[in-house]
This record gives structure tokens, sequence and C-alpha cells, in this order.
């Protein structure tokens, strides 16, 4: 399964199988790269007669390691004499908070993905993170949190108005170009990397008529961050940060006569020419994982942190052969995706306030000893990259992470810190046009719809839906 579809889901205590109907954003690895524990002990505190208060702080996640979340959860409240509770969220994670937000579901802290986290602050759902501040309750102040953020990686939750909604949890490039270096050795293009898409497709072409059929597994899965993200972070790639809209006002600037009509054209070839599997218009993230692990590609977009997967032997048939490829000077691979912590506007006393600032802290930022307990035992164990250049640097996290990914993670670590965003996913709207997107972009290619049709309707439907929610 893929890091973005749920496995698990906690109700009344008792613990329940859900596999998500739309896979998702949200998914389980199957197991983390095999390599050395964490460094990271849980942290135990003397016994305290300080009174635990009787109000749970209440934590919404969607269903990644949730075994991990609960246990970090059970050194937050022995650390501070808390309480609190994680709540797996099952199904679809973004709808099914939305229809908790509206039902005024008593929730304090939940995940958030960039275009969630922007829309759920617009809609009034979440509240900024600007007034955390150092009290006898709230060990850290955000001035400090923000300063140790990487610059460029914080701008990407920050509003237009200049107000950061969330605190890190995890970041990563979603499009990250993986290569099978076995495959291209076979087809005689041992180390040879693209260093732009034009090159990419132009080796593809020669590996299928080489005797390798489909040998490229693009982002176009029909899951809601598949192939409409993969089209626009292509733009981004290719043209720069305002291919597909203005950075201030967030107009479309894509047009039949932009690099995105002819992006969709060199996909149509692509598609046309068996280069890549038709049955990729249809598949799931997981589908994409599973064939790329059986080898018979040679190159596959999708988020950095599955390389600990592809590069372990034991859940991949090319297991110690797949590497990611660097970005060049002439073009980038993907776009910045990230996960955050988010507050949820609630009527709280400003003592039940701190309670919720001091949670957050502890998991996206250092807990009471001062040490990023939490985010080093993501980047360690399961090759998730991190926002907090501290982490990163730290010489036993870069050790583990090394083992993990079973290659350098400098290159992933590179390309993220490079890495572009979709400044419309900072709009409210976007989701709304995205999943018109993800229906308009399949005609295109199997030619239903010429593709300046597709291009017009597009531009059209991100004006009108624009101005329904202006």
């Amino acid at each position: 399964m893929s890091r973005r579809s749920y496995l698990k889901y906690v109700a009344g205590g008792a613990v329940a199988v859900a596999v998500a109907a739309a896979g998702g954003y949200y998914a389980l690895q199957p197991k983390p790269a095999e390599g050395p524990p964490t460094t990271v002990a849980p942290t135990t505190v003397a016994p305290t007669t300080v009174a635990i208060p009787t109000t749970e702080l209440q934590m919404a996640i969607w269903g990644y390691h949730p075994e991990v979340v609960e246990e970090n959860m059970g050194i937050f409240e022995q650390q501070y004499s808390e309480n609190g509770t994680v709540q797996v969220v099952p199904g679809d994670y973004g709808s099914v908070m939305e229809t908790k937000f509206m039902g005024k579901a008593p929730i304090d802290v939940c995940y958030a993905l960039n275009p969630h986290a922007f829309k759920w602050y617009t809609l009034g759902w979440l509240s900024d993170v600007e007034g955390i501040a150092k009290s006898n309750i709230v060990p850290y102040d955000i001035s400090e949190i923000k300063d140790a953020i990487t610059p460029g990686l914080r701008e990407t939750i920050v509003t237009p108005e200049g107000k950061m909604i969330a605190l890190p949890y995890f970041a990563s490039v979603d499009g990250t170009l993986f290569a099978n270096d076995q495959l291209l050795e076979d087809a005689g293009f041992a180390g040879e990397y693209p260093k732009t898409y034009s090159e990419l497709y132009d080796q593809l072409e020669k590996i299928t008529k080489k005797g390798f059929p489909t040998p490229y597994l693009p982002g176009w899965m029909a899951e809601w961050h598949g192939i409409s993200f993969a089209w626009i972070w292509e733009a981004m790639n290719i043209e720069g940060d305002e291919a597909m809209f203005d950075s201030k006002t967030l107009d479309p600037t894509f047009d039949t006569n932009t690099a995105a009509a002819e992006i969709l054209k060199n996909w149509k070839r692509l598609y046309d020419n068996n280069v890549v599997p038709k049955a990729m218009l249809t598949s799931s993230e997981s589908d994409n994982m599973t064939w790329f692990k059986s080898g018979k590609y040679a190159y596959h977009q999708i988020e950095d942190y599955n390389i600990g997967q592809y590069n372990d032997p034991s859940q991949s048939t090319i297991g110690g052969k797949v590497s990611i490829v660097q970005n060049s000077t002439q073009q980038k691979w993907g776009d910045f995706t990230a996960g955050w912590y988010a507050i949820v506007k609630r009527d709280r006393t400003p003592v039940e306030q701190e309670r919720v600032n001091r949670l957050m802290e502890f998991f996206s930022y250092k807990d009471k000893n001062g040490e990023f307990l939490v985010p080093k035992k993501f980047v360690a164990n399961f090759s998730i990259l991190s926002m907090y250049p501290e982490v990163l640097n730290d010489p036993t996290v870069k050790d583990q992470l090394a083992k993990a990914f079973r290659t350098d993670p400098s290159v992933a670590i590179s390309n993220l810190m490079s890495s572009q965003i979709v400044n419309a996913q900072k709009a409210v709207w976007f989701m709304d046009w995205n999943a018109t997107v993800l229906t308009e972009l399949p005609l295109a290619l199997t030619g239903k719809k010429s593709i300046n049709d597709v291009i017009t309707t597009l531009r059209e439907e991100a004006i009108s839906v624009k101005k329904k929610y202006q």
C-alpha cells in the first residue's frame, strides 16, 4: 500500500481495519526500510504529583503509522502530565475532516496538506499559529520555531497576508524522478540520467524501441494528487513558478499556446506510442509503487520518501538499484509537498489554548528536553524528510537516513531545498478546480476530446470557480 491509503482507524477505543476506496494522499508504507532502530528512545521522566487535566487534547491524523503517533502522544503525556487522544481518521481524509469541521467535532490539532490547510484556514476552520508564545505552559516561542525552519519552505504555509497557518510534519518532492539503474544498464543507458523532460522523453522512446515496452510510470494516477498535479508541476518545472497561475492574482496563465498545451501533446505521444501503460490513467499510487518494484520500468515519478521501499530487497526486485535523479541547472523535477500540524479553531480558555500550543510544539518541533524527538524519529525510521536543517544535519539521523535510502540521501535533500510550490494551492477554490482537471486531462490523452478544448475548458473553469468563491 502507498503512504496515502488508510489502513486503520480508531473508534471507541478499538482498532478496526479500513481500506480507503478513494486511495488518497495519505499512505502507509508496508514497513519501514530495514536498518538500525531509531536512537531517539522513548523519553521518561520522574513521577510527578501535578494534576493531570480531565479534558483530553484531541489530535486527528491519517493512518500513517498510528502506533508511532500514539507512542509519541504517550511520551507527551508523560513529559507534561497531560491528557491526549489520537483519532485515526478513516476513508478520504480531506472529505471526512471537512464533515467533522462542519459538525464542530471536538478536535484540537489535525494533519493537513498544503491545499487542504489553506482551504480550511480560509473557510474559518483553522487558526493561524502566530499567537504561540512562550509561557509557563508553552516552552517555545513561534519566532524560535520559524527561525529553525528552512527559509523558502517556511513560506509555503504562509498566507498572502503574511500569517503562518501550521507547523511542519514532513516535507517531500512529489514528482521526484526515480531511475531503475538495472533496466537502464540493460538498455544501454547506464548512468545517463536526463536533465530535462525533453531528454527524458527522447530516452524513453529509444528504450521502448529497444524492446522494453511501457518503460515509464509518470504521475498520471487517477487519485486527486495524480495526473492533475503532474500536469501543473511539469509546466512549472519547464516555465517557472507562474507557468500555470499568476503568483499574486492566482488568475490562470496557461492557455492553448503555452507549455501546458505542449505538455499534453508530448503526453499523448507517449501514451499512443506504448511508452506509458494504458492502465496508468485509472491507476492508484499503490498500483504504481507495486509496478515499479517489479523492475519492468526505467523511470517513475512519485514522492521521494518511497526510496526506502524501492531499494529494500525484501520489498522490491530492484532493491539497491534505484536512484533519485537530481535537479539540473536547466530544470527541476516535481514540486514541493508537505504535511503540517494545524490548530482547529474552537472556543477555548487561555489555558486550554496554551495546552494545544504545547502539543503542537511537541509533535512539530522539540520536546520538553529541547530535543527534536518526533521529527527525528520519522526521518530516521521512515525516510521522511524534515523542514528543520538541524534535524537533517544531525549525524545520527544522517547515518540512519542513508541506510534507509540505501543510497546517498543528499540528492533528495538537495532537490527538496530547491523545490517549487504550486501557488494556486493557497487558493480556497483550488481543490474544486483540481477535481475538474482530473476528469478532463484523460480525455485529451485518449483522444476523446481535443487538447485545445481541454485546455480551454480548464482555463474557463479556473476563472469560474475563483469567481464563485469570491
